[in-house]
Order: C-alpha cells, then structure tokens, then sequence
C-alpha cells in the first residue's frame, strides 16, 4: 500500500471519529491526565502543544543528513538518521515532514510502516523503547525558485546555479524529518553528494568541512563529489544550514582568528573591493562582543556568505552567516547612512552568535528577546566599529520612530506574542520585535544600571549555553544581579514585555514668568484609556538654566504624575525624554513647543535636536501643529543638519506632510520650496558627495511641481547628475517609479529606455516596482494577477 492511499484512509477514520465526537491524539494506556497537552493528529504545522509534549519527552537529539543534490532537479534525495532519548514510550512520537515523500522508515533497525498525518511522521510506540532510540528515514524534498525545502538561484551572468537552506522560523522540516522546534537543540553531521567533480563547487555549512573526495562508477565515468563535514555542537533546527555553488572564497587572520568571506565567482572583483572592510567588521566585532558578554566566540568556525537572491539583509547561521548581497556588496558610489548600515547589518548578526546562537528561545513568542538583544547590542558594537559616528541619534532615529508608530495604534500587540503554531510565526515579525525590544532593553538598561545589565545578561548566557532561556529566565539573572531581591522587575516585565502599548508622557514648567528663577517641573504620563494602568518608568527631564546651558535630572514614576521643585531657569521649556532613556512618545507642551520653533538653533546637542525634530512631527500628526507651520520651519532649519539620517528622516516627513495632510496652494508652496532647496544642496559642493546623493534620492522620493518633474526626466535619461554625483542605475528606475507614480506622460518612453539599458532578473525585478506605480484600475489588477500567480 503506498504512502498517499494510507494516508487518505486515516485521514478518512480521522474525519468519522471526529464527526462522531471523538478524537485521535497521543494516548498513554489510557486517557492522558488532564494535565498533559492533547494534541491532534489532524493540526497542520507544529503546535505548542506538541512542542510542550516534546520537550518533555525527547533530549539528546541529533541528525545524520546524507544529501544527493542534483542542482539540475526538482527534487533531490535524502537519509536523515535521528538519534535521540525518550524518557517515556506512552504514547506515539511525531517527527515533522514537509517534503514530497517517504521512501522507507526504520525505527532502532526493525523497518516499519508509517503514516504521514498532516505533515507529520507518526512513530508507534510499540516501536520505540525508553532511552536512546535511531530512526533512520529514506525520502525525498523540493528543490525551487520558492516555497520549497532548498532554494535555487540562476545567476544570469555567467549561467551558474546556487542552492540554499533557509529554515527559520520553522523551515527545516521542508528540507529533512525532524523535531521542527527551537528548544530541542541537536547535533548535526552533514555529507552531501553532488554529480561531477567541479573543482569549484563549494558546500558551506555551520561545522568545519572534515573532507571532500570524488567517486566514479566502474567505467570511470559518472563522476560525484562528496562533501563531508564534522558535527556541529548543538543548535536549533531554524539555525542549521548550507549553501552550494561555484562560490568564491576570501580568508582573512588579521583578527586574532580565521575568517572566510564567499560569494558567487561572477561578483570576485565586488568581493575583492569590499573585503578589507567587510572583514574588519566582522573581527572588531567579535573583540567587542567577547569583551562585552565575557564570554569567547561559541562555535568552531567564523564564515559569511553573500547569498544571490536572499530574502533577508541577514541570517544569523552559527559558523556560516547568510547576508543578501545588496547590504553587503555596493555596485556604486553609497552615502554614510548605506556604508553605517552595514556596519549596523554585521554587528546585528554577530551578536546573534551569543543571543540567539548560543542561547535560543523556547518557543518564538519570545522571537523578540533574540531579535531585541541583537538590535541592541548592535548599537554598542557600532560605537566601536565606526567611532566618527553620533551613535546616539542614529539609535533614535533608527529604533523608536518606527517602534512608535506601531505601539500608539489600537493594533499594536505586546513584544511577547501568544503564538499557537509555528505556521504562524513568521507573522510575529515586524517594528514591535525589532524596534521596541531594543528601545524596552536600553530603558531596562538605564533602570537598573549598565553594570547589573551586563552581569544579569552573561548570567543568562552561561546557564543556558547551547540549550534555551526565555524572557522569564532572563529577568531572573537580571533581578539576580540587580540586587533587588526576586520579582523585582515582574512589574517591568508585565507592562513592557507583555502588554502591548507605550505611554505619552509631558513635562511643563510652572512658577516663572521669565523675572523668576525658581519653578516647579511636572511630569505626566496619561494611562492607556482601556486598562487605566501606567508604566513602571524611569525618564531623565531636561531644562534650561539661568545661563541658558541644559541641566536634566533622572526621575521615577510611581504613578500618573511626578513633580522636580526648585528648578532653576527662566525659560518655560522643558522635554520629557533627554538622552533618550526611556521608551516613551514625548509631547511637547505649548510653551516648550513655542521655545523650541522660536530658538531651534540655539540647541547644539544633536540627539536632542533629532528628538525634538521627531517631538514637532508628532505634534503634526496629533493635530497640534500645523504642516504648513512645520513645512516653514524645515526650510528654515533643514540644512543646519549634517547627520544623513535625520536628513532623510526629517525629509520623510516632508514628503508625508505634503502627500497626506496637505492640499491646494499650500501644498504646491511648500513643495516648490522644499524641491528648490533640495536641488540647490545638491548642486552645492560644500555638501559631501554622500549627503549630496542622499538629499538628489529624497527629491526623487517626492517631487510633484512641474519643474520638479522635469528635473527627474532628467536624471531617467541620464542627463542630470547635479555637477558631477555618480547618479546609478538604481536611482535612474527610482526616477522612472516616481514619475510613473505622478502620472507623467513621459514615463513609459523612458521606462522603455531604462530596460533597453539594463537586463536580467534585477532589471524584470525594477520594471515591475514600475508598474506598480501605474495608476490604472487594469494595471492593478494586473499586477496583483502576476504577484499572485507568477512563481517567478
């Protein structure tokens, strides 16, 4: 009987047992104790339930993966053997399978019949004994552009073919059988065979590779390469990975240890240009990270990988790092904010390597403690990599406008996410995991000190290397060297971590009418209106004193308001939020916001500047202030600023302001001003080349006069480069989208030129972003046909 018609005839009693009010799950001799989670057979994906029976059943495991790729194929074939000890023989055992199918099942060397339920390998437990146990599994899996097990990439350049793994959240099981969940970590020994003896093709994965030799059949033909590799220590499913490909490879020793840098051969000269640089980043982070944690590197090799076609900026592979190739490998001439970026990029997957690598979440509705602490640690390491750099206001501006305008809307959801199954997890990605945990972290950080931080995290780290902890673990070794005594920050816990939300918090000054010099300093913060609750809250406040310098003090909530007597000042402005220490959204009130539109210039600190920008946008947005007041005050003050980051996001807002909150003459005034302006700076050699293209890029992103629009003509055709900047290819399609977005008539004779001009995926890729911004009922429709519909 095969596989597919057993499976229908269970899934068919399946259906008559649950119709009649049963239903099939694991079972003891008798019914499970109410306790114990029920899992159902019928439940797609991988269930808490089922991870919870799991984890407390199954330990020791570990994958013997032997690999046939063809890259030529569909699909390829493999024999994954699993060890691993069971501690009870109860009930029967799932193993999670999502490949195309099962050839043989052998369990502790008798073979067995098994049935494949809804993604899942069911294992009788008549067959498995208590303590250690081997199944060995023959089967087959999916090789494509997308939504299969291994991932292959055509490289249009020189003909070659790639394949990669990409497993996270909960992927694996595409690729092999397995126990497809974060806290049951395992050992994995890799052996892949390949047809032919192409001395170029490389296998990369997580452990070293331990040898590669070449068979042949008795005719001396029919060559195959093997790659074999040693075990890895333990890791997570979502974690393990290969890639294959005629890549090219760099190493590198300058850094106290050996790193080896690859991609593919059609993009060496690339590699070479960024080496130095990419590789100074990966080993002064590391030095920092090993300093800072107390703890050495954890895993035996340091590679990275710059993967054609990856989803994703970067993947936090122990041993072999997965970066897209676009952050890592520049084509053109790039400003600051692109080159500190990837900085940022490669220290966010470095850090990985102790929060996330070493010590993984349970379960991943704790995604955003990995994902946070990366964040956040990224920012540490970046004061060490690019020292020139105000780390301080890229942290703002990086983290929490985004956080923000997430956590003050109704949908917000809290850090720590129910999740269900893992089908759902990649859902739980997004500015509340990424931006919010790291702004929750640092205000953690300022509450309790930077020293009992760093000591509660390498606490963390050593009680839980290679095996798992989560948030609720980690608050323990916090409050641990804290000093606090136990649950002293369940409080924190709760309202930051498990609620969603965030507070708004004012501070004013009263007792001063500029002759005086004495007042009283009041800060609030309004409670969330469906819970009434407020947040445990540590702010440092800030004012101006008799002289004019700024003065701040930390502060302490214990509820809805917190008073500072005897300030010292003869000005009315204050702000709530100085040295961003906490996450909070920062209001203005009318006098400081009146201070602050009035006397801009006369603040020098620049994270207060880019907080204060950031304080007038939400005034907009809350109604408080008007755009067109706004608009004039970012001509006035714009380019008083150098930081390329609050450029670009003091001229998002620009652009939002003018295509969202305003209409008619004074809309077409600003904008007219505000593309005067920007084409000035550009043209204006006192501004760095890298500024220079950044403000050319922002005038791109919102151009709507009519001499604005001649202008981006101008740089689609490749005529315009503003004295002299290296306009690419990229900026030219940008051009060509924006018009396109407008409604120019001018668009489609140069988007024919821009294709006539560029080929291959990047260009089909570019056209469509294009026809995106065609403004056409049958266009829409169109394109969402070919975005549903289209594999490639």
């Amino acid at each position: 009987m095969t596989i597919r018609r057993r499976t229908a005839i269970l899934l068919a009693l399946i259906g008559l047992m649950l119709a009649s009010g049963g239903c099939i799950g694991w079972f003891y001799g008798e019914r499970p104790p109410s306790t114990w989670p029920f899992v159902t057979l019928t439940e797609e994906g991988i269930s808490k339930d089922l991870a919870e029976v799991r984890s407390q059943n199954v330990a020791g495991v570990s994958y013997r993966l032997n690999l046939r790729l063809d890259p030529r194929k569909e699909v390829f074939h493999g024999v994954c053997t699993v060890g691993f000890r069971l501690q009870s023989t109860r009930q029967d055992l799932l193993l999670d399978f999502r490949g195309k199918s099962i050839e043989s099942v052998t369990v502790n060397g008798s073979p067995i019949t098994a049935d494949l339920v809804a993604n899942h390998i069911v294992l009788p437990r008549r067959t498995l004994g208590s303590g250690h146990n081997t199944v060995r599994i023959e089967y087959t899996a999916g090789i494509g552009a997308a939504g299969e097990g291994i991932i292959r990439v055509e490289d249009k350049d020189d003909g070659s073919t790639y394949l990669y793994s990409l497993n996270v959240p909960a992927d694996a099981h595409r690729v092999f059988p397995c126990f497809d969940q974060p806290d049951l970590k395992a050992k994995f020994l890799l052996n892949v065979t390949m047809p032919g003896s192409d001395e170029d093709m490389r296998v990369i994965s997580n452990a070293p590779m331990r040898g590669e030799r070449v068979t042949s059949t008795l005719n001396g033909e029919d060559k195959t390469s093997i790659f074999l590799f040693e075990e890895t220590l333990p890791i997570s499913t979502y974690l393990f990975a290969f890639a294959v490909g005629p890549f090219v490879e760099l190493k590198n020793s300058d850094y106290g240890r050996p790193m080896s840098f690859f991609a593919r051969k059609s993009q060496a000269k690339l590699m070479e240009k960024h080496a130095a640089e990419i590789f100074r980043l990966h080993g002064e982070a590391l030095a920092f990270l090993e300093g800072w944690f107390g703890l050495a590197y954890p895993f035996p090799k340091f590679e990275f990988v710059c993967v054609p076609d990856f989803p994703f900026s970067g993947m936090e592979h122990p041993g072999c790092i997965f970066y897209g190739e676009d952050p890592m490998l520049f084509r053109s001439q790039v400003s600051k904010l692109r080159l500190a970026r990837r900085a940022d990029l490669v220290a966010h997957e470095t850090a990985h390597m102790w929060f996330g690598d070493l010590v993984t979440m349970p379960w991943f509705n704790d995604v955003w403690l990995k994902e946070g602490y990366a964040t956040f640690m990224a920012h540490k390491t970046l004061e060490k990599l690019l020292p020139e750099v105000d780390h301080e206001t890229a942290f703002f501006l990086r983290i929490y406008p985004s956080a923000l305008a997430t956590d003050i809307t109704s949908g917000s959801s809290p850090m720590r996410q129910p999740l269900g199954n893992m089908d759902d997890a990649k859902s739980n990605y997004g500015p509340i995991i990424y931006r919010k945990g790291p702004a929750v972290l640092r205000a953690l950080e300022y509450m309790i000190g930077a020293d009992a931080f760093r000591q509660g995290s390498k606490l963390f780290l050593e009680r839980h290397a290679f095996a798992s902890g989560s948030w609720v673990e980690l608050r323990h070794a916090l409050e641990e060297a804290w000093g606090q005594g136990e649950n002293s920050l369940a409080g924190f816990g709760r309202a930051w971590i498990e609620e969603a939300g965030v507070p708004e918090v004012r501070s004013s000054l009263s007792g001063t009418s500029g002759k005086e010099s004495s007042a009283t300093l009041t800060l609030t913060q309004d409670a969330q209106s469906n819970t009434k609750r407020t947040w445990p809250l540590a702010v440092e406040v800030c004012w101006l004193d008799r002289l004019g310098g700024l003065q701040s003090k930390k502060v302490t909530f214990e509820g809805a308001e917190t008073t500072v007597l005897g300030v010292e000042t003869k000005t009315l402005f204050s702000f709530a939020n100085f040295g961003n220490r906490a996450y909070l959204q920062c209001r203005l009130d009318s006098n400081s916001r009146r201070y602050v539109l009035n006397h801009f210039s006369t603040f020098k600190d620049q994270l207060l500047r880019a907080m204060l920008w950031e304080a007038l946008w939400t005034d907009v947005e809350a109604g408080d202030l008007s755009p067109r007041i706004y608009g004039e005050f970012v001509r006035a003050h714009l380019f008083e600023e150098r930081d390329q980051r609050l450029l670009s996001s003091v001229l998002g807002h620009v652009a939002t302001a003018l295509s969202r909150y305003m209409i008619d003459g004074d809309r077409d005034s600003l904008a007219k001003g505000i593309e005067d302006d920007l084409i000035a700076a550009c043209e204006d050699k006192k501004f760095g080349e890298g500024t220079r293209l950044l403000l050319l890029r922002q005038f791109i992103g919102l151009a709507r006069s009519k001499r604005g629009l001649g202008t981006l003509v101008g740089v689609a055709e490749g005529s315009y480069d503003a004295f002299g900047l290296d306009v690419s290819m990229r900026d030219r399609w940008r051009a060509v989208t924006r018009l396109m977005l407008m409604g120019e008539k001018r668009a489609d004779s140069l988007l024919d030129l821009m294709t006539s001009l560029e080929k291959g995926d990047e260009a089909r890729r570019r056209v469509f972003m294009v026809e995106c911004a065609r403004g056409t009922v049958a266009s829409k429709r169109r394109i969402f046909a070919r975005f549903f519909e289209d594999k490639d």
